[in-house]
């Protein structure tokens, strides 16, 4: 006799007519899932053995996706399922960005008041520095940049009560002209009094042309005669500005360029320091030969480490001395314009993205049930009873008794009866009396 091969299907057949006789047997509940467990155990399969909790629910609500209720079973999970809904998630608010903040500009820092001789009003040292050296008789023919020039100055601001001057000269040595009237003035190498008036002033352009030229050009000559005036001025409310002419380069600072340099750079400093910060300034003035780019080179450095002017006659012929001065903190300090306030850029506030707020579910309001108004039972207004007003008696008015009035009695008028006019018996006249016992009326 043939056996037939056991299929998937036969045992699996076989396996659930098991499980419902052990079912059927079961006498109770308990029993019942006993019997079904074994089955479940038998089948390779565990009841307990479901995935997470997350997925049975998801499994619940995709039923597609899980094994549980295809045989017929429901997750005793199912309830938690639906006492935990899926949470919303809350919405994160867009982040604001924070506004980039506008630069502060560095203040621009305040330069050291420096004014014209116009506008000084402090006392003034003006000191001119001339060169005598040889090569001037040519450079400076007629002495039109040492003399004429400084002579307009001169009588431009000869009314300048704060104006005092000095006048020197160097070649290989330096000479002060000496400001006093008559006898004792004149240059010299130790002037008793180096400042005076404009009327000193224009006696020494007076002396100075009847000088001739010659000697060499000593810068250090020069300065440490500058460096002399100012450190024996007794008169310390004074500023000084040099005016230095010269028309090449100096014989005593060495034959290089740069050797140059070094010692004007030291000669000038040393200047300055003696007259103290903010006290005196040096400009310079070259009147000599055009190509000389060395000359013009130092000249240019030494108005500008002395904080004043640099002028080249052959670029500008007609120097102005009032041009060419430089007065640092001998004057008022001019107002400053003032600097526009920059406006910042306005920074835009941006907007933030609304949040949605949920919307919660409405609450009904319960209806109280309405409360009857009792009606007031109508109460009867009693009737007044009328009472009657009593009519009075007429009260007669007596009528009053007429009063005859009596007929006056005519009394008769009585008769006048006549009265006699008694006649006047005639008074006889008495005899007057002549006898002797008579007393006499009117005699």
């Amino acid at each position: 006799m043939n056996t037939k091969s056991k299929t998937p299907h036969t045992v699996l057949i076989r396996s659930l007519l098991v499980a419902v006789l052990f079912g059927a047997l079961s006498t109770n509940s308990a029993q019942a899932n006993d019997s079904w467990d074994r089955f479940l155990t038998f089948m390779g399969l565990n009841r307990n053995s479901h995935p997470s909790k997350d997925k049975d629910c998801d499994e619940k609500n995709h039923p597609d996706r899980g094994h549980h209720y295809a045989y017929g079973h429901r997750n005793d999970d199912d309830d938690d399922c639906d006492a935990h809904p899926t949470p919303t998630p809350t919405p994160r608010p867009t982040p604001v960005p924070t506004p980039t903040p506008t630069p502060t500009p560095s203040p621009t820092p305040t330069p050291t008041p420096v004014c014209t001789v116009s506008q000084v009003t402090e006392n003034l040292r003006i000191m001119f520095m001339v060169d005598n050296s040889g090569s001037t008789a040519t450079t400076d023919r007629g002495d039109i940049h040492r003399v004429a020039t400084v002579q307009e100055f001169l009588n431009t601001y000869a009314t300048k009560q704060n104006f005092t001057y000095s006048y020197s000269y160097f070649s290989t040595s330096t000479l002060t002209y000496n400001m006093v009237t008559g006898r004792g003035s004149g240059f010299t190498s130790a002037p008793v009094y180096p400042f005076g008036t404009v009327t000193g002033a224009d006696a020494a352009l007076i002396a100075f042309e009847r000088l001739p030229a010659g000697g060499s050009t000593n810068y250090s000559s020069a300065f440490a005669s500058l460096n002399t005036l100012v450190a024996g001025d007794t008169d310390h409310t004074q500023h000084y500005v040099v005016i230095f002419m010269s028309d090449g380069q100096p014989t005593d600072l060495g034959s290089t360029a740069t050797s140059e340099i070094s010692g004007i750079t030291r000669l000038v400093n040393s200047l300055l320091q003696v007259a103290g910060k903010d006290k005196l300034t040096v400009s310079s003035v070259f009147f000599g030969d055009s190509l000389d780019s060395q000359s013009i080179s130092n000249l240019k450095t030494m108005a500008q480490l002395g904080g004043g002017q640099f002028v080249d006659t052959n670029q500008n012929s007609q120097v102005v001395i009032d041009d060419i001065i430089n007065v640092p903190g001998a004057c008022a300090t001019p107002t400053p314009s003032p600097v526009p306030t920059p406006t910042p850029s306005p920074v835009p506030t941006p907007t933030p993205s609304p949040v949605p707020t949920p919307t919660p579910s409405p609450v009904p309001t319960p209806t109280p049930s309405p409360v009857p108004t009792p009606t007031p039972s109508p109460v009867p207004t009693p009737t007044p009873t009328p009472v009657p007003t009593p009519t009075p008696t007429p009260v007669p008015t007596p009528t009053p008794t007429p009063v005859p009035t009596p007929t006056p009695t005519p009394v008769p008028t009585p008769t006048p009866v006549p009265t006699p006019t008694p006649t006047p018996s005639p008074v006889p006249s008495p005899t007057p009396c002549a006898g002797p016992g008579c007393i006499g009326i009117g005699i």
